[in-house]
């Protein structure tokens, strides 16, 4: 395949880029199904991309914002 068409993304590709990380600023927002937070545990949570590569594509992120993982905890 010479070129990945997926014209759906173009609105997320136009957008206005946000400030900061949305993986540290979602989780404090009150409305997880707008953020699409499945679901929150002490140390992480589970997400669905808003665009998505793949059909249920998940994403379950720990709350420390680390790019080590030996700085999380088990």
């Amino acid at each position: 395949m010479e070129q990945l068409w997926a014209p759906w993304r173009i609105a997320y590709i136009l957008k206005p880029t946000d400030d900061g990380c949305f993986l540290c600023r979602n989780p404090q927002l009150a409305d997880d199904a707008k953020n699409h937070i499945l679901i929150r545990d002490r140390t992480c949570f589970a997400l669905l991309n808003t665009n998505p590569y793949n059909a249920g594509h998940l994403m379950v992120v720990p709350y420390t914002h680390t790019s080590e993982m030996g700085d999380l905890t088990e």
